[in-house]
């Protein structure tokens, strides 16, 4: 008599298939627990940017993100164009508010780095942070009003010519002298943030920006074509010229080679 193999239970093979398929389950569901979703914006509207997130050109070749040392940076592929600087160790988070303040947060929600300075007069709304395709962050208040760039103050300490330069400021060596060509029009010289030095005087004009000819004549102008002189030096010729803030308080045309071309 032939032997007769004995027979698995299907009930046995039905028991060790759901087995593995719910193990499949647990590690998915494990997997989605550890790995974070990452998310691609197009703006931040008065809200947060966490680790893992970032801020996306419209062309998709910039990223703006906030790392887990602090440092928010731009970045084109893995190369740096822009960095704010990095702060330690730990859980940061940028967050955009109604004010238009663009701060670092750390993990106890204190501002540690705030992004945008010198915001003169803020608008209570909805700003927005737009990243550029050229890399440049933009925040505007809630009219559409540019407010704030990430190419200026410490990150810009003089002006090229034939650049328009409003509500924005340019720092001394020392960051203790500031030029700020305010949102209502006034340019100013502050000390330390506090104590105003010399001043245009033009309060309450809107569109007013800093103007460098290529001959070297600083004026304030209007985006009605109105102007107004600030230098008294020039001598016609065409050149590189550039502004700044000098550790005494005093507004510095150079020109190209660095050459002193007028102090006033």
């Amino acid at each position: 008599m032939s032997e007769i193999s004995p027979q698995r239970s299907s009930r046995s093979n039905g028991t060790k298939k759901l087995s593995f398929q719910a193990i499949l389950v647990l590690v998915f569901m494990l997997f989605n627990v550890m790995v974070p979703v990452v998310s691609a914006l197009s703006k931040i509207s008065s809200g947060t940017l966490e680790i893992g997130d970032y801020l996306e050109s419209p062309d998709k070749t910039k990223r703006f993100v906030i790392q887990g040392d602090g440092n928010a940076v731009v970045y084109q592929d893995k190369a740096s164009l822009w960095a704010s600087g990095s702060l330690g160790t730990g859980k940061y988070y940028i967050s955009l508010s109604n004010t238009g303040d663009l701060c670092v947060y750390n993990k106890d929600n204190n501002c540690v780095k705030r992004l945008s300075t010198f915001i003169f007069n803020p608008v209570v709304g909805q700003w927005d942070l737009t990243l550029m395709n050229n890399g440049i962050l933009i925040l505007k208040d809630p009219k559409g009003v540019i407010r704030w760039n990430n190419f200026q103050y410490a990150q810009m300490t003089s002006l090229n010519s034939e650049r328009p330069f409003f509500d924005q400021c340019l720092h001394s060596s020392n960051y203790q002298n500031f030029l700020c060509m305010q949102h209502d029009g006034n340019l100013v010289v502050y000390n330390t943030y506090k104590s105003m030095g010399a001043h245009s005087g033009l309060y309450n004009r809107k569109s007013v920006y800093l103007y460098l000819s290529k001959t070297g004549i600083l004026s304030l102008n209007t985006v009605e074509g109105a102007q107004s002189i600030i230098s008294k030096k020039t001598n016609g010729k065409v050149d590189t010229y550039r502004v700044g803030i000098t550790n005494e308080g005093k507004i510095r045309i150079d020109d190209s080679k660095g050459r002193l071309f007028e102090l006033i």
